[in-house]
């Protein structure tokens, strides 16, 4: 399903335990990261506590729900918070996805998540809240595709789900899909499956086989 190739972050140097920046950011404001290991296609990376832009849609389209929370978001950063302040857009945006699909005729929720490198106004908006992420540790697995697309999304995630659920860890709750690219561009975008690695203890069973 990895159609992009052996993802190789941007840092100071080779070795693991270095701070270091998905190269897809570019020019962007992205949220760096320290790699603790790779296991074949897939890392395990520690990310420092940082704040984030949010807001939640529903729709019986993933389309419609994840493009009206991102505009909510958008406006944030286009100057709709209290101090009219334009923040530079940032990357990855986030998606999360929720688990199991239980009722696919359902209207489905997603939250959309933008990152916030700097000073975070209050949204005049009250459905965009502003997030502090504690640090977090995340197993991570890199492919190219469409950030709408559930049959991409889910595709992936159930490769990095197989590896994990081969080393004893359980299907998660939930899971993120990080994109890297312009949100017009609907193929071929570079993307990340996160999903949280809250056990020390699982992650040095993944990492003893790097």
């Amino acid at each position: 399903m990895n159609a992009g190739g052996i993802f190789d972050p941007v840092s100071v140097g080779n070795s693991n335990g270095l701070e270091r920046k998905s190269p897809y950011c570019n020019d962007y404001d992205c949220p760096s990261f320290t790699l603790i290991c790779k296991v074949k296609e897939f890392e395990v990376r520690r990310y420092e506590s940082s704040t984030w832009a949010y807001s939640e849609a529903e729709a019986l389209s993933k389309i419609t729900a994840i493009t009206t929370a991102f505009n909510k978001n958008y406006r944030y950063i286009s100057g709709n918070n209290e101090e009219n302040l334009t923040i530079p857009m940032s990357l990855p945006v986030l998606v999360r996805e929720r688990l199991p699909y239980n009722n696919w005729f359902a209207k489905k929720s997603y939250r959309v998540l933008l990152y916030l490198p700097k000073h975070a106004p209050t949204p005049s908006n009250h459905e965009v809240k502003i997030a502090k992420l504690e640090s977090k540790t995340f197993y991570v697995y890199y492919y190219v595709g469409s950030l709408w697309s559930w049959y991409y999304n889910h595709n992936n995630f159930e490769v990095l789900n197989a590896f994990l659920q081969e080393n004893g860890i359980d299907q998660p709750s939930e899971y993120y899909v990080a994109g890297y690219d312009n949100q017009s561009k609907l193929l071929n975008r570079p993307n990340e499956i996160w999903v949280e690695a809250p056990k020390s203890h699982e992650i040095s069973k993944i990492c003893s086989q790097d």
